[in-house]
């Protein structure tokens, strides 16, 4: 590899360290045909007169669309969009072909979904290296209540907001501080207030908090030991002894079969019965969260187990 190409590559990098929103701009061609391509390029550029601005490699097969063109349109695409993204990153006959759009008469093509919109009047174009840099004259906007899509050092990202700094109270003694801003401590008590609904359901069933955790495992795995399904406990601090598996067996919620232990049809469906009720609790929980911030703390939770 060239110095120059090893020297580009690094500044790619470096200017990848700057997180940028991602769009799809769309004009028409000079038979009328839709155009549009993804691009990081954009940013404003004057609120009077409101000015946005891009850029196109000069290279690009949709140059000569754009450089042509009157108007285009801007979608700012919302954090779900990645495919769309990746879409019209790519060469394709059609882009358009099997996605909801819209194109009135004497615009651009208009996508269905996006986080906001600006329609624009090409105002502007000026050489910029081996980029064309577009200026528009905004129109038209439209924005909704949906997170955005990010870019950065080439991969796509979420949103997510800076917490404030916590306020501690000086007068507040040591044990207090520690209950309110504890991490462990805000963990134990998120824990308790989320499993208290399947805690209270499974108890109504006549089961201890050891014996759930047994079927719940048990229905994830085909066969198991007792060994194996007491060392997978473990870490949960509720292990199952002789007289657990005792009962389990009783209440013929489990088998056992030369040493191979496996859930029964009865604790089967006991526990998709106790599943639906967990899954009404995930919910409730999940409203307080936007899309982006529950998928995060789903992630960041499945990093502590």
């Amino acid at each position: 590899m060239s110095n120059q190409a090893t020297q580009q590559i690094e500044f790619r990098n470096a200017l990848g360290k700057f997180a940028t929103g991602v769009t799809i701009i769309t004009t028409r061609d000079e038979d009328g045909a839709p155009v549009g391509l993804t691009a990081s390029s954009f940013n404003s550029l004057s609120l009077d007169p409101p000015l946005i601005l891009w850029s196109l490699d000069k290279q690009s097969l949709s140059l000569k669309a754009f450089k042509e063109a009157e108007h285009f349109n801007v979608h700012i695409l919302a954090h779900n969009q990645t495919d769309l993204s990746n879409r019209f990153a790519q060469k394709h006959e059609d882009k358009f072909y099997g996605i909801d759009w819209t194109c009135p008469e004497g615009g651009s093509p208009t996508l269905n979904d996006f986080a906001a919109l600006f329609k624009c009047k090409t105002q502007y174009q000026y050489e910029g290296g081996d980029h064309i840099i577009f200026v528009g004259k905004v129109l038209d906007y439209e924005t909704r209540q949906v997170e955005p899509l990010i870019f950065r050092g080439g991969r796509y990202a979420d949103v997510l907001e800076k917490p404030s700094p916590m306020a501690i109270n000086p007068d507040d003694n040591k044990t207090t501080a520690f209950e309110r801003h504890s991490l462990i401590n805000l963990m134990a008590e998120a824990h308790f207030q989320s499993f208290n609904p399947i805690r209270a359901q499974y108890s109504k069933e006549g089961l201890s908090q050891v014996e759930y955790l047994c079927i719940s495992s048990l229905s994830a795995e085909s066969v198991s030991t007792r060994r194996c399904l007491i060392e997978k406990l473990e870490k949960t601090g509720f292990v199952p002894d002789e007289e657990i598996f005792a009962r389990l067996l009783r209440k013929e919620l489990i088998t056992e079969e030369n040493g191979k232990i496996a859930i029964s049809t009865k604790g089967e469906n006991l526990f998709l019965s106790l599943l639906e009720h967990a899954l009404a609790g995930e919910d409730t929980i999940k409203h307080k969260f936007s899309d982006v911030e529950f998928a995060q703390l789903r992630s960041l939770l499945q990093k502590l187990t």
